[in-house]
């Protein structure tokens, strides 16, 4: 081949390369990001996904999450962090320019802003909303009541903080949370009662879910795809990437040709069932102890009785095409629950409130609380 032949090869090979080495340096991205979403601590994650410096009140700068920010840093396989923006790289912005890196699908009533008025979050912030999204409502509704010593639903702002900086591990950033204000007042002297603080907890759940719907979205479809539904499910999957994508061939396989897709209701309603999975297991363990096997209609059933939410049959459907691996009909608890619980918490490898340590912490609070009492 002449000099002239081996150019024009080369000049042809040459923009199939660049895409390569693009979509490789792409995947070794998110790869790493899921990597620091599941092993870093919530303070290394924080400074990685946050993209805000901004002057506070005091005048100092301090780091800053926006909605969309947060939501990447819980959501394995999402969409990855801006070019130039990473561990410790921000934009630096003034209050007047900050409505420029706002959210425009947030709804004016949203949760964020009950933090600050342009609903970015501190690190405080961020480490409460993770804590929150964590536990189960029962598991958070019977914490505060144990330390609620004096047992009129009430805590306040000293009770509570000195709770959360326990639950989270000790960390004070925890206090400086701008959520103080809104639980107990400008002036920190309100008192903060359990249905508040239980129903912020399902107000935060579903809009960080419906946050995530939105933003699954393609173009102006208003429902997912079984297949994307299937990725988020499997988001945090312990599976090794075979069989995880011979899950996802499944489902793929069986709903190619169909336009039914996943409401935002049924989206809602399955996260919700899986927010309770410790229930959810409990119910499980107690069937096959008794030699049954889970079916759809067992699985249906133990999410209304259990949970209180309506699965609907093409979700149990979708739900058994991924983890029925033998097609057997019967849905196996490590196929379904060791995939799962860790969903649930937003987390896997990295430390993060467990609910037997904010029982335990719930537990020696309120008795450290009666010792104080009877001593004085």
């Amino acid at each position: 081949m002449d000099g002239q032949g081996q150019q024009q090869q080369q000049q042809k090979r040459g923009p199939a390369e660049s895409h390569h080495r693009a979509r490789f340096r792409e995947m070794k991205i998110r790869e790493y990001e899921n990597r620091l979403r599941l092993y870093s601590s919530p303070d290394k994650v924080f400074r990685y996904f946050a993209t805000i410096k901004m002057k506070n009140h005091a005048g100092r700068w301090e780091v800053y999450m926006t909605p969309q920010d947060f939501l990447r840093s819980i959501t394995p396989g999402s969409e990855r962090q801006p070019e130039n923006l990473g561990l410790d790289q921000f934009h630096k912005v003034t209050e007047e320019h900050i409505r420029k890196y706002s959210c425009p699908s947030l709804d004016k009533n949203s949760i964020f802003y009950k933090f600050q008025k342009d609903g970015l979050l501190t690190l405080g912030d961020y480490l409460f909303l993770i804590m929150l999204l964590a536990v189960p409502e029962r598991y958070l509704e019977l914490a505060f009541r144990l330390f609620d010593i004096n047992g009129d639903g009430d805590l306040s702002f000293d009770d509570m903080n000195l709770y959360l900086t326990k639950v989270c591990q000790g960390d004070g950033h925890v206090r400086n949370m701008h959520l103080n204000h809104f639980f107990f007042g400008p002036n920190l002297t309100q008192k903060l009662n359990v249905n508040v603080f239980l129903e912020f907890q399902r107000t935060l759940t579903r809009e960080v879910l419906l946050l995530e719907f939105q933003t699954l979205l393609k173009g102006s479809r208003t429902v997912l795809s079984e297949v994307a539904f299937a990725k988020v499910v499997l988001a945090y999957s312990a599976a090794n990437n075979y069989e995880n994508s011979a899950m996802l061939l499944r489902v793929q396989q069986k709903y190619k040709n169909s336009d039914r897709g996943v409401t935002l209701e049924e989206f809602l309603d399955f996260f919700l069932f899986l927010k309770d999975m410790a229930a959810v297991d409990s119910a499980l363990t107690f069937h096959y102890m008794s030699g049954l096997n889970v079916s759809r209609q067992t699985l249906s059933h133990i999410a209304h009785v259990v949970v209180g939410v309506q699965l609907t049959d093409h979700i149990i459907d979708i739900i058994f095409t991924i983890f029925d691996t033998d097609d057997n009909g019967v849905l196996s608890r490590k196929e379904f629950y060791e995939t799962l619980r860790d969903r649930m918490s937003r987390s896997s490898k990295k430390k993060a409130p467990h609910l037997a340590s904010v029982m335990g912490v719930a537990c020696k609070c309120a008795a450290q609380v009666l010792i104080d009492q009877y001593l004085n």
